[in-house]
């Protein structure tokens, strides 16, 4: 990756609070995101780009676009309530998880799903240190 890309992607890490998250990979790119049932986001399935533009009227969702991001994020680091806790304190709410579901499905069934795709350097170090490389996979 270019430095002049790692700088754009550590600024849009320290902008939205995520530079804190200690990661043992290389900076990735997002190239997929679908998700179901978060905040007001009921089936929404985003691909991006190395500049990717989120435009929308307000109440659309695109805050809840990045606190998807956030929380993933968050989630490869702590367990569920505390990347809860982390998400909403960054708000100044309570971290209650029910609050991070859609309201909007009549079911008593609530739950979300995130998908995610991403482009990741070949070889990287895994959580024990050691190098790895990386193979195409995927998780349905």
């Amino acid at each position: 990756m270019s430095t002049k890309a790692r700088s754009i992607s550590e600024t849009f890490l320290q902008f939205y609070d995520l530079a804190p998250i200690q990661v043992n990979i290389p900076i990735l790119m997002l190239t997929r995101l679908t998700i179901s049932g978060f905040k007001n986001l009921l089936d929404v399935d985003m691909y991006f780009g190395p500049f990717t533009c989120i435009a929308g009227p307000n109440a659309a969702g695109k805050s809840n676009l990045f606190d998807a991001i956030r929380f993933l994020a968050l989630l490869t680091q702590h367990p569920i309530l505390e990347a809860v806790k982390q998400l909403r304190e960054a708000k100044g709410r309570s971290p209650q998880p029910s609050t991070l579901f859609s309201s909007f499905t009549e079911s008593p069934k609530r739950e979300m799903t995130f998908r995610a795709e991403m482009i990741v350097d070949r070889n990287v170090d895994d959580d024990f240190g050691e190098q790895a490389k990386a193979a195409i996979s995927s998780y349905l």
